[in-house]
């Protein structure tokens, strides 16, 4: 799955969902230097 770690109006927020590239490229266009995948 894909772990995306985020802070969002102060805190951290984590996602967890499974593959999809459409919404990864959509979080990376928001805030991509906030974005770590693993």
């Amino acid at each position: 799955h894909f772990e995306i770690r985020t802070e969002f109006k102060g805190r951290r927020v984590v996602v967890l969902f499974t593959p999809d590239e459409i919404i990864l490229n959509q979080l990376k266009r928001f805030n991509p230097a906030r974005i770590t995948i693993s």
